[in-house]
C-alpha cells in the first residue's frame, strides 16, 4: 500500500511513499521550517519511492520531481479520444485533484482518500469539485475509489426536491 500525502501533513503522517506539494516556490519560501523538512529529503528510490512532486525539479531539493502535468493531461485527453468537451485539462482545483489523477494514469486499482473533506474554510471548499470530478472520472473508469462513511467529498447535504438546501457558514458546499 502506498502512502501519499502533501504539504505540511509530515508532522502527522510519518510512514510515506510520496510526496506533493504543489505550491510555487515563492510560497514555499515563505514557510522557512517546510522548506528545511523539503530540502532534507534524500533523493527517491529508483521506484519512485520518497519523491516530492513540485511544480518542478528543485536542486537545492533531492527528492523533488516533476509533477508530470502534460502528461497526465495527455493522458486524459486519450479517454475522450482527442474530442474537445470530452475530457476536462487542467482541471487540478488541489493537490488531491493531481493526486487523484496520477494514481489512475499510473494504473493503480484502488485509491483510498483520508483525512480529506475539502468542506470547511480551513480545506478550502472550493478545491471540491475538481476532486469530485476526478473521483467520479475514476469511479466510471472501474477504479475503485473508498472515501470513509464520514468524509463529505461525493456527499451532498440535501437532496433536490425531497430536502431543504442546508447551509455551512454562508456557503452552499
Amino acid at each position: 500500500f502506498e502512502v501519499w500525502s502533501l504539504n505540511h501533513a509530515y508532522s502527522f503522517c510519518p510512514r510515506w511513499s510520496r510526496w506533493f506539494d504543489m505550491h510555487q516556490r515563492t510560497a514555499l519560501d515563505r514557510q522557512e521550517d517546510h522548506v528545511k523538512w523539503l530540502k532534507e529529503r534524500p533523493a527517491p528510490t529508483p521506484d519512485g519511492r520518497g519523491a516530492v512532486y513540485m511544480q518542478q525539479h528543485h536542486d537545492d531539493m533531492p527528492a523533488s520531481v516533476s509533477f508530470p502535468r502534460d502528461e497526465i493531461n495527455a493522458w486524459l485527453e486519450q479517454l475522450g479520444g482527442r474530442k474537445v468537451g470530452y475530457f476536462a485539462r487542467d482541471y487540478y482545483t488541489s493537490s488531491i485533484s493531481q493526486m487523484i489523477t496520477l494514481a489512475m494514469m499510473e494504473g493503480f486499482g484502488e485509491i483510498h482518500i483520508y483525512g480529506v473533506d475539502l468542506l470547511q474554510d480551513e480545506e478550502y471548499y472550493y478545491q471540491r469539485a475538481g476532486a469530485e470530478y476526478l473521483i467520479g472520472i475514476a469511479r466510471g473508469l472501474g477504479f475503485a475509489v473508498y472515501l470513509p462513511p464520514q468524509c463529505a467529498l461525493c456527499q451532498a447535504n440535501y437532496t433536490y426536491g425531497y430536502t431543504e438546501l442546508a447551509e455551512s457558514g454562508g456557503k452552499q458546499i
